[in-house]
């Protein structure tokens, strides 16, 4: 009888539930334990859906370059772990085919977050633009 290859899901090595819509139960508490027990392993974002979250680790992390660029660069939403890159390139990159019709096409529009929270986010979601 023949083998059958069982393949890994990046799931199957998630520290913490990478998007909160699965989380159950979803309560304050189990939020909270999520976004901590993943930040104590360097997973410093999140997802709610199409949302991310960002905690930011006052520290430099190996997870910008122009190589994490290409690795995000036309894969699938939830095919790798929740990043910034996924976000920008998979619903804010004209030409993107998998461009939502309401993304908005402004750059400056592109960019958010609250001043101090996140430094560098709007410098990598620009990287990530010009590596386009």
């Amino acid at each position: 009888m023949a083998k059958m290859e069982v393949k890994t899901s990046l799931l199957d090595n998630m520290i913490g539930v990478g998007d909160m819509v699965l989380l159950e139960p979803l309560t304050e508490e189990t939020f909270i334990s999520n976004l901590k027990k993943r930040f104590d392993h360097n997973e410093i974002y999140t997802y709610i859906g199409s949302v991310v979250i960002s905690i930011n680790p006052y520290r430099l992390l190996p997870i910008y370059s122009a190589d994490k660029v290409e690795e995000y660069r036309n894969r699938n939403f939830y095919e790798l772990r929740p990043h910034i890159f996924a976000i920008f390139l998979y619903f804010l990159v004209p030409g993107n085919p998998r461009l939502r019709p309401d993304a908005p096409l402004d750059p400056s529009k592109r960019v958010g977050g609250k001043s101090g929270t996140a430094p560098g986010a709007a410098q990598l979601q620009l990287s990530a633009l010009a590596a386009g």
